[in-house]
């Protein structure tokens, strides 16, 4: 599966900071969205924005990252 362009990513990080006004309710979504709990704990004391771009990369440098991207992607998209 080809890595989404770096406009879609930044959409997604920019999304989850303006949409999510507590992290827990981002780390809930990423717990939905199957990334491991370890992953969403890590640098969990940052910035929103910075916590989630954190987490993307996490999850670019994973297998299944495309997955997760469009998933993501999605959930936000009426069908």
């Amino acid at each position: 599966m080809t890595p989404l362009p770096y406009e879609i990513i930044e959409g997604i990080i920019q999304c989850f900071g303006r949409c999510f006004h507590y992290k827990d309710r981002m780390a809930a979504f990423f717990k939905n969205c199957e990334i491991p709990r370890s992953l969403i704990d890590k640098h969990s004391q940052e910035y929103k924005f910075v916590w989630a771009r954190d987490k993307i990369k996490g999850v670019a440098k994973s297998k299944g990252s495309g997955v997760f991207s469009r998933r993501t992607v999605h959930r936000y998209l009426p069908e």
